[in-house]
């Protein structure tokens, strides 16, 4: 019998709850059933992964609905007294759906560029290697694993029983080939109003296009996914036993909301770590220019090492964000020779404390990172610094540079 986070004893109903939104799973046809039975001003904006994470609980308590796009070790840290949902599709199509999505899209970042510049078979070839992407993106979402990690850790057996009991720890786990099915039984767990024409927006109609795809680049997709594959299977079953309510007799089955991080070895197997993190008033504590510097050393070639950089206040919010990658910035290193990169930043901020994230990673590779710190450095914006107008609030980049450190002898 499959286990799930349900039962059918509950004693009330919930009235708070949070959705783990993965893309074109289906989830904005979810979000339009969720603002037919609950107040708008109750739904809370769409969040993004990089803006809350560092965030705490008290953020999110005025929302009865959280929604967005966030990992679960950051839905770990807010969502212990909620009712907890996911969706997800069959893990081919949602890639194939997501690339059509991001080829039509406005927006401007390293994988729409590459949607727009790539036909979808060089685009899976391009992002083979990428867990964000193409390379098992369920299992390794639904198995915690952390943002400072290079390589899949462990054998695959060990991470895909961790996905399948951190998504068992979900309270709902819909299937968008079955949205219909998904939906009534939602309403009617919730006590919800259930529409009579089921919602289907956002959709990128790329199901009438699958046969578009070549044999080839299909078997590099199924061969990349065997592990989505199957996780797709079990999710099909947990919500058949749901559905059954089967979960009744739930003697053993994984505690609701308990999502567990995967446990990386101690020593990983890094092409590039990060050596020191500092920031700095320049040219002098007078003045309102920060240089954010990194030193670093690879120990092999990278293709398009991307240097990443975000500031956090006190609180936990994003202040700014940036990278290499995404300002077409040259990070100029060799393996095995120390290097230095530093941001040349404006900064027009309120008093107070701010802290430094750096990463290093492979934009092909998206969702892996050679080396992730947070925190790893803070600076403090004194009454001196303060923003002189509260219409320039923030922080602009003016400068930036790389370098290779070389020996006395320039070897």
């Amino acid at each position: 019998m499959v286990s799930g986070g349900w039962t059918s004893r509950r004693l009330s109903l919930p009235s708070q709850y949070i959705f783990n939104h993965i893309p074109k799973t289906g989830g904005n046809s979810l979000l339009a059933i969720c603002g037919n039975n609950l107040e708008p001003s109750r739904i809370s904006p769409h969040l993004e992964e990089p803006k809350v994470r560092m965030l705490t609980p008290m953020h999110f308590e005025q929302y009865q609905l959280i929604t967005g796009h966030f990992s679960l070790l950051t839905q770990a840290g807010f969502c212990r007294s909620r009712y907890s949902m996911t969706l997800l599709r069959d893990p081919i199509r949602r890639i194939f759906s997501a690339y059509t999505f991001w080829r039509a899209a406005d927006e401007h970042n390293p994988v729409t560029s590459k949607a727009h510049e790539l036909s979808f078979s060089d685009f899976v070839r391009y992002f083979i290697d990428s867990p964000a992407i193409v390379h098992n993106p369920y299992t390794c979402h639904f198995a915690g694993v952390g943002f400072d990690c290079p390589v899949y850790p462990g054998g695959s057996s060990a991470i895909l029983a961790l996905a399948k009991d951190n998504l068992a720890a979900f309270d709902f786990v819909g299937i968008c080939e079955d949205f219909g099915r998904s939906a009534r039984l939602l309403c009617k767990e919730l006590g919800w109003r259930c529409p009579d024409l089921i919602p289907h927006n956002n959709r990128s109609r790329s199901e009438t296009r699958l046969d578009e795809i070549d044999p080839v680049t299909m078997d590099i997709l199924h061969q990349r996914n065997q592990l989505d594959l199957e996780l797709y299977q079990y999710a099909r079953e947990l919500f058949k036993a749901h559905e059954a309510n089967a979960e009744s007799e739930r003697a053993g089955c994984v505690e609701r909301n308990r999502f567990v991080p995967f446990v990386h070895p101690h020593k990983m197997d890094r092409r590039a770590i990060i050596q020191s993190v500092s920031a700095a008033w320049r040219p002098d504590e007078s003045s309102k220019m920060l240089e954010i510097a990194v030193d670093f050393r690879t120990r092999a070639p990278i293709a398009e090492l991307t240097l990443g950089v975000q500031v956090n206040d006190a609180l936990g919010h994003l202040v700014w964000g940036s990278s290499t990658a995404h300002e077409n910035l040259e990070l100029y290193y060799e393996a095995g020779q120390d290097s230095q990169a530093a941001f040349i930043l404006q900064c027009e901020l309120p008093r107070g404390l701010y802290y430094v994230t750096v990463s290093l990673a492979e934009p092909r590779r998206l969702g892996f990172h050679e080396h992730w710190i947070d925190h790893a450095t803070s600076f403090t914006v004194a009454p001196e610094r303060v923003a002189s107008s509260p219409y320039r609030r923030g922080i602009t980049s003016r400068e930036f540079w790389s370098r290779v450190i070389r020996d006395v002898n320039g070897q």
